[in-house]
């Protein structure tokens, strides 16, 4: 009411038969013909459903992430410069190596040195990365 809009706010709303639904509101001022606010008028869209679909992907993604880390194989990612982003629980018992220790760091340093050529061909083959490294 002090005429600063607000957008974009995301307004949880009961229905009469009390299901929570998820609007998205705009609200701006309602205003006299002297420029004086009188009250607020709200656009809301609703986004029950999208706000459902995000917290089913983040549950997924929960999954997902826990079956990684406590597999039963060692599992590790690299990202595109091929330093590892990923080093579950069976990579570290398998290594030796802590997943502090790794994060971060080339994944080829951890291989034996003459293999790292054709693993690193391999890789960037693989995965389509368009720049040698």
């Amino acid at each position: 009411m002090n005429g600063s809009e607000t957008a974009n706010y995301e307004l949880p709303l009961k229905t009469k038969e009390g299901k929570q639904l998820c609007l998205l509101l705009n609200a701006t001022t309602r205003r006299d013909h002297t420029g004086e606010v009188t009250g607020v008028i709200g656009i809301a869209q609703d986004i029950t459903g999208q706000k459902t679909r995000e917290v089913e992907i983040e549950r997924l993604l929960s999954e997902a992430m826990q079956l990684i880390e406590t597999a039963n194989a060692p599992i590790f990612g690299v990202d595109t410069e091929l330093r590892i982003n990923e080093w579950n629980q069976k990579a570290e018992f398998t290594s030796g190596y802590s997943k502090d220790e790794t994060v971060g760091k080339p994944f080829l340093e951890f291989l034996v040195e003459s293999a790292r050529p054709a693993v690193k061909e391999v890789l960037i083959r693989g995965t389509g990365f368009l720049h040698p490294l």
